[in-house]
């Protein structure tokens, strides 16, 4: 009797243990683009019947348009148009979540989150969306295109705000979720004359005639699925 019951307590901890982490994939949609996959995993810690703690480690991808115009030597427009920038971040939120099921269970019903989260971008890609690119060398030019010469950040944080259900028979959670970005990121209206190089392209004799970017923070909706193990 005694090993039995020993056995239900260490198979009701493993169980709860075990609902603390979790697995999820999701889009985000900022700006014109819908990125994806944001892929992640994470952990949940109670604290009350209604509150607990929890944190991710993602993989998230989001994206912005920035209008961006090719000048040549005497200031004329060589070729203008759309860039979609896609960034592929590390993220690590932490958010705190309150829970409005009736039943105290935390798994289930609608939940409320809110926290903030960091992130460090690892890769950054260029597509041409629209506009005049009526050359190779323009193409080439604005897929050499490089923010980090602008003043703009690898380092994104701000903050989370999220809607969560939980499905009762299957350990499947559902949120949206909306970010707010305090980093600097390119957003519109950049000019580059024809000699742009990647990494300095106002390093051409002419910084004094080109208009200086409108750097911005970003922000978008994220919508995930989430499964608890």
């Amino acid at each position: 009797m005694k090993k039995l019951l020993f056995i239900l307590l260490l198979l009701q901890s493993t169980l709860s243990f075990s609902q603390k982490f979790g697995a999820r994939i999701g889009l985000s949609f900022s700006d014109q683009i819908i990125s994806l996959p944001n892929i992640g995993l994470s952990y949940e810690v109670p604290l009350t019947n209604k509150l607990s703690l929890s944190t991710e480690l993602n993989r998230t991808v989001r994206g912005h348009i920035v209008n961006v115009s090719y000048l040549n030597s005497i200031g004329a427009t060589l070729a203008y148009g759309d860039e979609g920038i896609v960034n592929s971040f590390v993220e690590l939120p932490v958010h705190l979540k309150l829970h409005l099921n009736k039943n105290n269970n935390q798994n289930t019903g609608f939940s409320l989150k809110a926290g903030s989260y960091i992130g460090y971008s690892l890769k950054r890609s260029l597509f041409l969306k629209s506009g005049t690119w009526d050359s190779d060398w323009l193409r080439d030019k604005a897929k050499e295109f490089d923010s980090s010469s602008l003043g703009t950040s690898k380092i994104d944080y701000g903050i989370n705000l999220g809607l969560v259900y939980g499905l009762k028979k299957i350990p499947l959670n559902f949120e949206l979720r909306y970010y707010k970005g305090f980093s600097k990121q390119e957003r519109q209206d950049l000019y580059f004359y024809d000699k742009f190089q990647p990494n300095d392209p106002f390093d051409n004799g002419l910084k004094d005639y080109v208009d200086g970017p409108k750097i911005n923070d970003i922000g978008g909706f994220e919508w995930a699925v989430g499964y608890k193990f």
